[in-house]
């Protein structure tokens, strides 16, 4: 049965693979794969994340992920209150 994957999973993980996506365009490494042995999880877990299957990952993977990927919780939270912010207009 498929997963229904909830808006603020869905823009976490489109943030995510966003800061993700800048690092690989200056450097192919910048894959799933090496992002996820980075912060010790399994790869398919972290594609789950940024295919936005997990609204709430714990706490220390968003730490992990914003120093892996040279990114701010602030800067993250801002991002996502403008993306569900534009969801909300467009609803």
């Amino acid at each position: 049965m498929p997963v229904k994957r909830e808006m603020n999973g869905i823009i976490l993980g489109s943030c995510i693979r966003a800061y993700r996506e800048k690092l690989k365009d200056n450097d192919p490494k910048w894959t799933q794969e090496y992002v996820a042995e980075q912060i010790g999880l399994n790869e398919k877990h972290y594609g789950k994340i940024e295919r936005g299957h997990y609204p709430d990952p714990h706490f220390s993977v968003i730490r992990d992920l914003s120093q892996v990927l040279d990114f701010s919780i602030d800067e993250l939270s801002e991002k996502i209150t403008r993306e569900l912010e534009k969801q909300n207009k467009q609803s």
